[in-house]
């Protein structure tokens, strides 16, 4: 950790208790501070020999970042030796992260047990780093949560906020420890009230959703703020998301929620350039502006978010905004839908089963449609049914389309709906239930699709031939009939 070891090296020097202040010390002080670091090592050698710890840490440091010299990673964990010899927990800190950081081989062993040496001399942040390297393991330190966990517990009981949100992590996680919702908030609500942003961000999620702690959407979003303020770019996001929708404890600004969505996504935040590319795409909160929404959509495409991905392969797929490509389309969605994404993994099906932008191949269509039906996606399970229906890659079965169709109907899918009351009219697939079929056109025609409410009328008159006309449904025109559907008699 060289930007410590310098700090901690400033303070070293200009703090020296008063036996020390001698002319040596004057001469290595004032040529520190001009920057004449072949003087100040000059000055500190002759120190050291004596066996003062605080000139054989700071030669440690001048060897260690080759100040005034080249540099000498032998010459440094000598003097660096010499002085945690000596008690100077400084020295063994450094010690510890040379071996973890700095040689080849890096050596984490022996980092450990510099780093708890320091620590047992007064330095808590030794703690910590030994936890870290418990926590993630290295080339000969196996990852061992139980002893992480006891590491930053020390570290965090000693106020290091990196640590304490650490623990607060492992107690989210589970690692080496029991998931403990409200562990975790208590810890990280110590590093947040220390400053540290993404604690700051944590607390203001288990804030807002009742985790740990009772839900209080104030709360969630001063701590937000908090973070945002700092620059975090998930708090900006997560801000920016709550003035869009008006959720929570702020009122909808559009304007406001794409400039922290701009703020964010400058930082590479993937879902605030997803959210911005939406925004702009719809002149939401700034004018209209299709380049720079595909621009931000591509970006956060490239960076793996999967909802990018999926939007920016269906603008391709529509040939909205852009010039329709099939290829271009397949290749962004299939990006989405290898990361479970399920309206992407309809999508997908939908490419192979009807030879756009990929070879047809129905086995890979049935694949896709059934990995996004399991996630209960009604899109995908409805084309599932028609797939079982017109035997594409299966053999045909209506009584499986009809289950697919009936999974679908029930999450109010009205293309689905009407085909369950047509299965149940005619009892294809499913036993025939004349009344059970009314009710599914009822559904499908409450929802405006136009074919399910002439269905109605005609199943009614079949019901009742003495109905009057006006017991049929009046619907407006359904706006758009998506997959296909069937007609039977």
């Amino acid at each position: 950790m060289k930007t410590i070891a310098h700090v901690v090296w400033i303070v070293c020097i200009t703090l020296l208790p008063t036996w020390q202040a001698h002319a040596s010390w004057d001469i290595a002080n004032k040529a520190y501070q001009e920057k004449d670091y072949v003087a100040f090592r000059s000055a500190l050698e002759p120190l050291a020999q004596k066996g003062d710890a605080t000139a054989q840490y700071n030669l440690g440091v001048v060897f260690h970042d080759g100040l005034g010299t080249a540099q000498d990673l032998e010459k440094a964990i000598e003097h660096y030796r010499l002085a945690a010899e000596q008690g100077y927990a400084d020295a063994a800190f450094n010690l510890g992260s040379l071996y973890n950081k700095d040689i080849s081989p890096r050596d984490e062993k022996t980092a450990i047990e510099w780093y708890l040496r320091a620590a047992e001399i007064g330095d808590a942040r030794g703690y910590f780093q030994a936890a870290k390297i418990y926590h993630f393991g290295g080339q000969n330190v196996k990852e061992t949560p139980q002893r992480a966990v006891h590491f930053y517990r020390l570290a965090a009981q000693a106020g290091i906020a990196a640590a304490q949100a650490n623990l607060g992590g492992c107690f989210r996680e589970g690692l080496g420890v029991e998931v403990d919702f409200k562990r975790s908030f208590y810890w990280h609500h110590l590093a947040a009230q220390q400053g540290l942003a993404h604690s700051q961000a944590q607390i203001a999620y288990y804030y807002a959703h009742g985790q740990g702690v009772e839900k209080n959407d104030t709360e969630a979003v001063q701590w937000y703020l908090k973070a945002a303020e700092q620059g975090l770019a998930l708090a900006q996001s997560n801000i920016g998301t709550l003035y869009m929708t008006g959720q929570g404890a702020l009122p909808q600004n559009h304007q406001r929620a794409v400039a922290y969505f701009r703020l964010a996504a400058i930082q590479n935040d993937e879902a605030a350039q997803f959210n911005l590319a939406v925004m702009l795409s719809n002149g939401q909160g700034a004018p209209k502006d299709i380049p720079q929404a595909l621009e931000w959509l591509r970006k956060s495409a490239e960076q793996g978010y999967a909802l990018a991905q999926d939007g920016y392969g269906t603008l391709y797929y529509e040939g909205k905004d852009v010039k329709q490509d099939y290829d271009v389309a397949y290749k962004w969605i299939t990006l989405a839908a290898q990361q479970g994404l399920d309206q992407a993994q309809n999508k997908l099906g939908t490419l192979y089963e009807h030879d756009l932008g990929v070879s047809q191949d129905h086995l890979q269509a049935l694949e896709w449609y059934t990995r996004a039906a399991d996630q209960n996606y009604r899109h995908a399970q409805f084309n599932l049914g028609n797939m079982y229906w017109n035997g594409n890659g299966v053999t045909k079965n209506p009584k499986q389309a009809a289950e697919w169709y009936l999974l679908a109907a029930q999450q109010g899918y009205a293309e689905a709906q009407y085909s369950v009351g047509q299965m149940y009219e005619f009892g294809v697939g499913m036993p025939q239930d004349l009344r059970a079929a009314q009710t599914w056109y009822e559904r499908a025609a409450e929802h405006g699709h136009e074919a399910a409410g002439k269905a109605l009328q005609s199943l009614i008159k079949k019901l009742n031939p003495k109905a009057p006309p006006h017991m049929g449904m009046l619907l407006p025109v359904w706006g758009e009939v998506s997959g296909n559907h069937f007609l039977l008699g």
